[in-house]
């Protein structure tokens, strides 16, 4: 299984494309959206930003099975371990309160800012949703601008990627 101070990855298949999981020894520390070039692109994103990083399914294997519950429901099942060591308490915060979002549903950045117990800071929670290391497991694509648009998404596929995710779960 997964040995102290390693890190592993996999990819699984979902409607909107291969995704990938890095995990410590602690739990996931990276998931890897689609991107152009499939898992060809994502193996080379792998070694690029995680190098030394093991491709082991077996040690993954919740991960990846989180990812494929979201491929057939649109829901991460709850539990999967996760490993932010950099975050800070108000990201930790935020993120928590988006892993309880269900499926289909969005709220805006506001609205999220104040869930966290900290209304008005609604600049913060984008921040901190660009740099979420674990979309899918902190699904940051349901956050939307206070008129429900869609704003922005780092991830490689931007904007019309959020749109897929979200009407893959119901939420469009």
């Amino acid at each position: 299984m997964v040995e102290a101070n390693r890190t592993y990855w996999a990819v699984g298949d979902t409607p909107v494309g291969p995704v990938a999981v890095v995990r410590g020894d602690r739990g996931y520390v990276r998931v890897h959206l689609p991107e152009p070039g499939g898992r060809r692109a994502l193996r080379s994103r792998i070694q690029r930003e995680h190098p030394g990083a093991t491709e082991d399914p077996a040690a993954c294997a919740d991960g990846i099975a989180a990812v494929e519950a979201w491929a057939r429901t649109g829901a991460v099942p709850a539990g999967v371990p996760i490993d932010l060591p950099r975050a800070t308490d108000f990201r930790k915060r935020i993120y928590g309160v988006l892993r309880r979002v269900r499926p289909g549903r969005t709220l805006s950045y506001g609205e999220l800012a104040a869930k966290a117990g900290r209304p008005g800071a609604a600049r913060a929670v984008g921040a901190a949703m660009a740099a979420n290391p674990l979309p899918l497991f902190i699904p940051c694509h349901r956050v939307l601008t206070s008129d429900g648009r869609f704003g922005g998404f780092t991830a490689e596929g931007g904007v019309a990627l959020k749109e897929r995710m979200l009407r893959h779960e119901g939420g469009v």
